[in-house]
This record gives C-alpha cells, sequence and structure tokens, in this order.
C-alpha cells in the first residue's frame, strides 16, 4: 500500500515491481529524450509531462506525470523532483545544478556524458564475463544431448521418453536463474551491502576488481559534479554518495574533512589510505594544473583502463575451472555445471 500524503495523494498510482527499478540504460535514454525536449525550447511543465508519455521505464513515467503535475500544482521543481525516489541522487543533484543555473540542457548534458561513459564500462565487463556463462549453458546442453543419445541407444526416438530428459535439463537452468537474480538482488539490498562490501573487500582476487570498478565510477560522479557547478567539498560528497560501495566510502571519507579544511587534494586522498602511489602521482600533478574536472574524468579513464587490463585475465584464468567443472559434470553429475552456472550468473547480474 502507497502512503498517501500532501498533493501526490491526488497523483495516479499503479503498482510496479520493486525488482525492476530504472537502470543506467534507462537514466541515459530519459537524460537524452528530456534534454532534447527542453533544448527545443519546451517549457519543464511540458517537457516533465511529455517524459511521462513516452518514457519506456514505468517507474520514471509516473515520476514524471508526479513532477509535471506537482509544478502544475504550485509546488517548486525542486521539491517536485526530490520526492521522486525512484531518481537516483546522481541524476537529482546534477540535473537541479543545472536547473539552479537556468540551463536545464548544461546538466543534463553533463548526465548524457555519465550515464553513456558508465553504460560502456558495463557493456564491456558484461561482455567478458558472460563468454564463461555460454560456455556452461553450452556444456548442459552437451549433457542433454548425452543422456538423449543413451536414452535412446539400441531403440528408435521416442519423445514420451526423452521429455523427462528435456525437462530435467530445461528446469534446473531456469531456477539457477532465478535464485542467480534473486541473490544479486539481496547483494544490491542498502541493509547487506555494507557486509557484502566488507567481505569483497577481503577477497584478494575480487577485491582488485571491485576496488577500481568503484572508484571509477567515483571519480566519473567527482567530475560529473565538478562540471555541475558544485564545489570541491561538495561534489566530494556527492560522488561517495553515488560511489555505492560502503566499505570504501566509509575509508574515503576520512578524505571530506581536509578537503573542506582547503587542504592539497593529494594530501586528502593520501589520508584515506585507499590509493596507490601512481594514483596520488596523478592527482598531484592534475592539482598544479588547476583543471579539476579533467583531472578526476583521467582518474576515471585510469581506473577504467585497469579494469580493461585486469578482467580479460581473471576470464583466462577461469578456464581451467571450467573445465574441471565440466569434467565432473559429465562424469558424476549435472549439479556441479549448474553450481558453476548459479555463481559466475549472480556475479554478472550483480554488476549489472
Amino acid at each position: 500500500m502507497m502512503r498517501r500524503t500532501g498533493f501526490f495523494s491526488r497523483v495516479e498510482t499503479f503498482v510496479i515491481s520493486p525488482l525492476n527499478p530504472p537502470g543506467l540504460k534507462d537514466f541515459f535514454f530519459y537524460s537524452l529524450g528530456l534534454r532534447t525536449i527542453l533544448s527545443a525550447g519546451v517549457p519543464i511543465i511540458k517537457a516533465f509531462e511529455l517524459m511521462g508519455a513516452s518514457t519506456q521505464n514505468l517507474r520514471l513515467r509516473k515520476a514524471s506525470r508526479n513532477i509535471s503535475q506537482a509544478i502544475a500544482a504550485g509546488i517548486n521543481l525542486q521539491d517536485a523532483v526530490r520526492s521522486q525516489h525512484d531518481f537516483t541522487h546522481c541524476f537529482i543533484e546534477i540535473f537541479l545544478s543545472g536547473a539552479r543555473t537556468g540551463n536545464f540542457v548544461y546538466g543534463l548534458d553533463i548526465l548524457v556524458k555519465h550515464y553513456n561513459w558508465m553504460l560502456e564500462m558495463r557493456t564491456r565487463i558484461m561482455r567478458l564475463i558472460w563468454y564463461p556463462i555460454a560456455n556452461l549453458i553450452l556444456g548442459a546442453l552437451i549433457l542433454m544431448f548425452r543422456d538423449l543419445i543413451v536414452s535412446s541407444a539400441g531403440r528408435s526416438f521416442i519423445w514420451s521418453a526423452a521429455f523427462p530428459i528435456i525437462r530435467q535439463y530445461l528446469v534446473y537452468p531456469a531456477m539457477v536463474v532465478f535464485f542467480a537474480f534473486l541473490l544479486s538482488r539481496i547483494l544490491r539490498d542498502p541493509r547487506v551491502r555494507p557486509y557484502t562490501d566488507w567481505a569483497l573487500g577481503k577477497i584478494p582476487l575480487i577485491r582488485k576488481f571491485y576496488d577500481r570498478y568503484a572508484k571509477a565510477i567515483f571519480f566519473r560522479l567527482f567530475a560529473a559534479f565538478m562540471e555541475a557547478g558544485r564545489h570541491l567539498g561538495e561534489s566530494y560528497s556527492e560522488a561517495l554518495k553515488g560511489m555505492n560501495n560502503y566499505y570504501l566510502v566509509k575509508r574515503m571519507a576520512v578524505a571530506a574533512k581536509y578537503i573542506e579544511a582547503g587542504e592539497r587534494l593529494s594530501f586528502a586522498f593520501e589520508r584515506t589510505k585507499v590509493f596507490d602511489v601512481q594514483a596520488l602521482g596523478m592527482i598531484n600533478t592534475g592539482e598544479i594544473s588547476g583543471a579539476a574536472p579533467e583531472l578526476f574524468n583521467k582518474m576515471a579513464e585510469y581506473y577504467q583502463a585497469e579494469i580493461y587490463n585486469i578482467l580479460p585475465g581473471y576470464v583466462q584464468g577461469f578456464y581451467p575451472a571450467l573445465i574441471i567443472i565440466t569434467a565432473l559434470a559429465f562424469f558424476t553429475s549435472p549439479l556441479f555445471l549448474y553450481i558453476g552456472m548459479f555463481l559466475t550468473l549472480a556475479m554478472l547480474l550483480w554488476i549489472v
């Protein structure tokens, strides 16, 4: 049941699955669409009304209509946008930063660039991780055909005898997908994330990737907030909120007080003890040049490049395990194949 308060009790509502919140692609196309409409000179109230009719994601469509109706009822834009919890913190703050300057398009340009960058990085990661999953699925199909051949050996093929085998190899993978999806949602729940992030931060192989992934997002957000006109300390705090890694956020929060006190960035970042010498050197060099947004974008690209360098090695290192899993499944039980599929798919869905 929805809580109804004030003006928004009159706004049309409908049930939307909590398991399908707007994703990066949704926000990319939403930002791009809103930018296109506003750049054509359409008033803000009409722009949100149009987005409420054209956006594919139901949550964003509903939020857009709510904002349009709220503005029409006399509620200011900032309160109307902040009341919509389906918008991410990043979207709200950068959009409103542009609104404060009277240039909506500028803020949306920053958002489009940010979401495009995120999508590109995530797509490349997914391509690499999908390969071992595809091999595991192929292994399951091979096992299914093996059992079908064995069951029909010495006699003609009978569908009634083959159907239980086919069903077995279809039902179990479907269960794997369901439970992998469920686990990934649980791991991403804000109540669980502090423990998940801490645990992943203790596993050497995963930590190396997860650490760089979070830092790449942090610096990209840092640059985006700076480009949106926020001052240094505020941009740092906002970037931490959007970092989505509770373990690193807690450690990096130490730098906030040094930045607010006017200390050099390189000094503040060094106090966190989460950046290597090379990264600190880049920060120091960029700080001297005085181009803050460009510096943070370069730092994001630096960590992005590290991810692209280390991830193929992880996938290649998985091949021996893939061979062992397939052999165990072939000679003993398909259960080993499903376990490997479950763990790999859960990791992929968790990243996505």
